[in-house]
């Protein structure tokens, strides 16, 4: 009995993963952002994916390019890319893909009961996540790598084999987003925690294992940088400092309010939130599960938490993580998420469809969820009140009420052509969290900003520069989203020059929480 078991679990596995080996394939050939399917470049014509490229094609020369990115997803795609050398990604992001929905399947293995629920919540897995491993990301091996750590720590022994196995994946993730390695050592310590305590005694063979295999490739990784480039984490490490922190008031904004409603929040198209709703259903049920797990599975529950609040203390104060929003593709940070939030997420559906949850706590909890859902509503962004005295441009301060009388037809302009370094200051007279800065030029599209610079102050002398979107697509219609800053004052600076049209502004706004 037990070897047709083993041999039907085995026959599922191998299904799940040709399932998700295909399902890969028909999103990759079906994307029209792939190379060669509408432009030769596709999506290495954008930043991060072109960067990736350039790290990749520099290896064989034996640099790493520009170095704009840790080395770790260029190297591993690398070592792959003979298989085809038109998309250089593509052999290891399948490959990556199939391995992350098939550990994830093994993880839910003697945590969701229903082996139909479970092979349902991996499908659910791989259609969420999908996209996010089709495009070239660097996270794609953080997911991976995170994904074999929980296999290793929950499915596992802890003794020095696998010790050795999950420190390597740890390390993995430091080679491909530094600062992953976080997440990846606080599930392994979580897990360690909970087998301690059940024993009794501390897994020291497994521990070391991990530390000092981890402690062998992020060596390694610092070496080949130094190496082959005289850095030593490159351009990505310095721009993750240099772009500054949000306030700590403004997570709650960032990883709430935005993953709940990005379209209150961002200002985003139906169809690019899509993403985010088809996540939500197991965002939700995920906190129950893991409650359901605390007595029957207190390792994966120690796991789940500990991953979740990695992640905050590692992405939530950064200004480029919007929560789980699309304005930078930021959910595809969450990806390495996926796998706890799938297995939470089916063992509380898992659990209500048995009839063992009562029918009280359900509603309870239904409840909570529906207040978070709702929650959004209460916190969006208020219009600032601002007299002209606040306000402070280039030339023809006398017209800047016109900006702000609400009357469309009125405008204030410079009244010459545009140059670069027009500024535009206001001054709140006290800190806000500032929001969005919105430029109604659109009766005269010709004579909006154009590119511009958007920088934040407390005191008016030390500067934060955000990281804006203009997020209108009417034309003349500037309106720039950032994540909640706490300031006094706003500078818009303007980079490029016009040789005829003026800059002009018909209407100012300012919104803020």
């Amino acid at each position: 009995m037990e070897s047709s078991s083993a041999n039907s679990a085995r026959v599922q596995g191998i299904a799940l993963a040709v399932a998700a080996a295909l399902i890969f394939l028909f999103a990759y050939i079906t994307d029209p952002n792939r190379p060669a399917a509408v432009f030769r470049l596709g999506w290495y014509g954008w930043y991060d994916q072109g960067e990736y490229l350039n790290m990749l094609r520099s290896i064989a020369s034996g640099t790493l390019g520009r170095f704009q990115y840790p080395l770790g997803y260029p190297m591993l795609a690398w070592t792959l890319s003979w298989l085809n050398p038109g998309d250089p990604f593509l052999p290891f992001d399948i490959l990556a893909f199939t391995a992350f929905v098939w550990l994830s399947w093994r993880i839910m293995d003697g945590v969701v009961v229903s082996q139909a629920l479970r092979l349902m919540a991996a499908l659910a897995l791989a259609i969420g996540a999908l996209r996010y491993f089709v495009e070239p990301w660097s996270s794609t091996p953080s997911a991976l790598a995170m994904a074999f750590i929980l296999y290793a720590c929950l499915c596992r022994p802890l003794d020095a084999r696998w010790g050795a196995l999950a420190g390597a994946a740890a390390g993995v993730m430091f080679a491909a987003r530094i600062v992953d390695v976080a997440l990846g050592l606080a599930v392994i310590a979580a897990a360690a925690g909970v087998d301690w305590k059940r024993k009794e005694r501390m897994p020291g063979r497994f521990l070391a294992a991990v530390a000092l295999v981890c402690g062998l490739v992020v060596a390694a990784v610092l070496a080949a940088d130094v190496h082959y480039s005289g850095e030593l984490l490159g351009s990505y490490y310095k721009q993750q400092v240099d772009q500054g922190l949000s306030s700590p008031l403004a997570m709650v904004f960032k990883l709430y309010g935005y993953f709940l409603d990005p379209l209150a929040f961002e200002r985003e198209s139906q169809s690019i939130a899509i993403p985010v709703w088809r996540v939500l259903p197991l965002v939700l049920l995920a906190p129950g599960g893991l409650m359901l797990l605390r007595r029957k599975r207190p390792d994966l529950c120690a796991a789940g938490i500990a991953a979740v609040a990695a992640w905050l203390a590692t992405y939530g104060l950064f200004t480029a993580v919007s929560g789980l929003t699309l304005r930078y593709d930021s959910e595809h940070y969450a990806k390495i998420l996926f796998p706890i939030l799938t297995a939470a997420g089916a063992v509380a559906l898992g659990e209500f469809a048995a009839g063992r949850v009562a029918w009280r706590p359900a509603a309870l909890y239904g409840a909570c969820v529906s207040v978070l859902a709702a929650g959004p509503l209460a916190i969006r962004p208020h219009a600032v009140e601002l007299a002209p005295s606040q306000i402070h441009l280039c030339c023809r301060a006398g017209d800047i009420p016109l900006a702000l009388d609400g009357n469309p037809v009125t405008r204030w302009s410079t009244g010459a052509p545009r140059r670069a370094g027009m500024t535009l200051l206001i001054d709140f007279g006290r800190e806000i969290e500032f929001t969005r800065l919105r430029l109604d030029s659109s009766e005269y599209p010709l004579e909006s900003p154009g590119p511009t610079t958007l920088e934040a102050s407390e005191d008016g002398k030390q500067w934060l520069r955000l990281h804006a979107n203009d997020t209108s697509v009417q034309p003349g219609l500037s309106e720039y989203t950032v994540d909640p800053t706490l300031a006094r004052y706003v500078r818009l600076t303007v980079n490029s020059s016009d040789p005829v049209n003026p800059w002009s502004i018909e209407e100012l706004s300012v919104y803020a929480f």
